[in-house]
C-alpha cells in the first residue's frame, strides 16, 4: 500500500514534476520572532478565511480503512 500512496500513475511524470517544484521551494523558519499574535488569515475568491486549509475529494478509501467507500 505504501507504494500506491508514495508513487504516481503510469510513468510518474506528474510525480516527478511535483517533486521538482517542491524541491525548488525554500521553507525558511522564522526564528526569534514575536509569536504572541499570529494571523494566518488570507482571502480566497474574495472571501476571508481564518486559516488556509482546503480539503479535496479522494477515492479508494477502502485501501486505507475497511469502512471506506
Amino acid at each position: 500500500m505504501f507504494n500506491y500512496i508514495d508513487g504516481g500513475a503510469d510513468d510518474e511524470v506528474t510525480l516527478k514534476r511535483n517533486t521538482s517544484a517542491f524541491n525548488d521551494c525554500d521553507l525558511v523558519p522564522s526564528v526569534l520572532r514575536d509569536v504572541s499574535s499570529i494571523d494566518m488569515s488570507t482571502t480566497v475568491f474574495g472571501q476571508k478565511i481564518d486559516m488556509p486549509l482546503f480539503l479535496a475529494p479522494t477515492a479508494m478509501h477502502r485501501l486505507y480503512h475497511h469502512d471506506g467507500e
